[in-house]
């Protein structure tokens, strides 16, 4: 394997895995490691992450949960690259990574097939883009829409399949009506404050079809 000039191997801090980041492209956050964590797989589950970006929420699932399969879906075809080139730097096998339009899922996945979605979607506005903003398709609703996400979370899943999810705190309540008309129901949120205490992201684990009893709240910071 051959790093690019703006390249480097990050440590993810668990069996010796590392993933390739680049200086000039978008990089993962702590957002992104929450959400690996937050999400509970099984060992013969079919996982899929939406917006796969680096990779590193598949290559975490991976290491900790070892499920049957992992697909990624990433539109931005260098850091799918990158996603793939990590995957054989950790000689991952059960995981693939796709590079294409979340809107193709159809051509790779058979639709109420899968138990597990997880995704950390591009979740600012066009509206609140600014002059010295990159990584535009990362970072904001350029190319996927969050309504996009749940209406295709919900098709490819099994019933009483689950979405992961990670989202800003500001766009809860337009986050939970979407969800509810794709019959995702939330069940559990957690709540991630910043340094002064305030709420800032949100962890949701949503169930298609489940009863609609109560939803379970935690914070961490």
């Amino acid at each position: 394997m051959i790093l690019k000039s703006d390249e480097k191997l990050e440590d993810l801090k668990r069996d010796n895995l590392f993933i390739i980041q680049s200086k000039s492209k978008y990089r993962f956050s702590v957002d992104s490691v929450n959400l690996s964590t937050f999400a509970k797989v099984k060992n013969n589950d079919n996982v899929v992450e939406l917006c796969s970006g680096s990779g590193v929420i598949s290559i975490l699932i991976q290491a900790k949960y070892q499920p049957k399969t992992i697909l990624g879906i990433e539109i931005d075809s260098e850091l799918c690259d990158m996603s793939i080139r990590s995957l054989e730097y950790n000689k991952i096998k059960n995981i693939k990574f796709i590079n294409d339009d979340i809107k193709n899922w159809e051509k790779y996945i058979k639709k109420g097939s899968v138990d597990i979605v997880v995704c950390n979607p591009p979740y600012y506005k066009l509206k609140d883009i600014g002059s010295h903003d990159k990584d535009l398709v990362a970072r904001y609703e350029t190319k996927t829409k969050i309504e996009e996400v749940l209406s295709i979370s919900s098709k490819m899943l099994k019933d009483k399949g689950v979405l992961y999810l990670s989202f800003p705190s500001k766009r809860i309540q337009e986050l939970l009506a979407l969800s509810y008309s794709q019959g995702l129901i939330c069940k559990e949120i957690e709540v991630a404050l910043n340094k002064d205490n305030k709420a800032s992201f949100i962890l949701v684990k949503f169930v298609k079809n489940a009863k609609e009893d109560a939803s379970l709240f935690a914070t961490f910071t």
